[in-house]
């Protein structure tokens, strides 16, 4: 019998049900931890009464087993990006990498934001801290360093990360005098990448501003996401984003398997569900039906580096985010294609100014 550590992560059969959305009894997990389907349990003896308790590091299996996310047949490729700031981006991909990991989803995240907010997110589970020496995308794309030597872990065996660092300021610069520029990453990240058979998942957090090293990222992925915010600027934005997407798509001769626009930093007052309501009418073929609202709970979470599924699992966000990733994960299982870079675009969009915008 164990003693409970309180420096330590543990669930309870309790805690885990509700993480992984399990909608059978209590009995049922046990059952299967009898049966060796999920990880045995620690036994923490309070009191007179005896305790099943998971580790964090077990959570993956029994997500796996049990969970409402699901691994893709094959490795899939995605962008998270919007032109504005401010419509939780870094925290929706922080969320959804975490997520997928949680469910034994062996995920890598790529951080291409030289403010670093997702990798400081990612890197607060291991107390990690990174100085100037720390290697990056840039060291490996134009210093030579070995792409496998900037990989880092986290708190989870099935979630890393490269780390963002200060010299993606002029990534961009040294992008621009390459040849085909515009598939350095897929060519010299992504494929061998895919080809480890390391990971499951990979998601590049994109900065918010649309410039040689969103154009990699974008052509190199099978799928893009983007959070929109329920707010005035975001809806102006949304116009051009759409019509650079377009763009897009005739110059690098490149879509998306998946493609969806994803409402968030939703407000109850009547300007936001106004807005909210638009993107469902102008943008339906590509709008999630769920959306999420604008919530402490997420920066809370984001604080700790922990996921909504640990550590807010009890909040009404948390069940936006759910509605959110199963709809995500329907479109990866729906696609089964391994990695490439010559669908064609699941819905017709008209544009005008990608070139104009991405040279300044």
């Amino acid at each position: 019998m164990s003693k409970a550590n309180p420096t330590k992560d543990v669930f309870s059969a309790n805690h885990v049900m509700r993480t992984f959305q399990v909608d059978t009894t209590k009995q049922t997990l046990i059952n299967l931890e009898e049966r060796g389907e999920i990880p045995t349990a620690t036994r923490v003896q309070r009191g007179k009464t005896s305790y099943r308790m998971w580790d964090l590091e077990q959570l993956p299996k029994i997500g796996e087993k049990l969970g409402f996310l699901k691994k893709p047949e094959c490795p899939k490729v995605v962008s998270v990006f919007s032109l504005k700031g401010g419509t939780s981006k870094s925290s929706l991909s922080f969320q959804l990498a975490r997520s997928f990991a949680l469910h034994n989803v062996r995920t890598l995240v790529i951080g291409l934001d030289a403010q670093e907010t997702i990798t400081q997110t990612l890197a607060k589970s291991t107390g990690t801290l990174f100085n100037e020496d720390t290697s990056g995308i840039y060291h490996v794309l134009a210093g030579g360093v070995d792409l496998s030597s900037t990989i880092r872990g986290t708190d989870l065996e099935t979630l890393h990360f490269i780390p963002e660092t200060i010299e993606l300021s002029v990534l961009d610069m040294w992008l621009k005098n390459q040849k085909r520029k515009e598939y350095v990453f897929r060519e010299r990240l992504v494929a061998p990448l895919v080809e480890s058979g390391n990971y499951d998942l990979i998601l590049f957090d994109c900065n918010p501003a649309w410039s040689e090293m969103v154009t990699g990222a974008l052509g190199a992925s099978d799928t893009l996401l983007s959070p929109l915010g329920a707010d005035i600027n975001s809806l102006k934005a949304a116009k051009i984003f759409i019509e650079l997407l377009a763009d897009f798509q005739d110059e690098m001769k490149h879509t998306f398997k998946t493609l969806r626009i994803i409402p968030t930093m939703v407000e109850p007052n009547k300007l936001s569900q106004t807005i909210l309501a638009k993107y469902r009418v102008q943008y339906e073929d590509l709008c999630t039906v769920g959306a999420i609202r604008r919530a402490i709970a997420v920066q809370e979470s984001n604080v700790q580096g922990k996921a909504l599924l640990e550590v807010g699992n009890n909040t009404a966000v948390y069940q936006d985010f759910i509605e959110v990733m199963r709809e995500i994960n329907a479109e990866l299982m729906d696609n089964p294609a391994p990695f490439q870079s010559d669908a064609e675009f699941p819905v017709e969009l008209q544009g005008g100014q990608f070139q104009q915008s991405i040279n300044g």
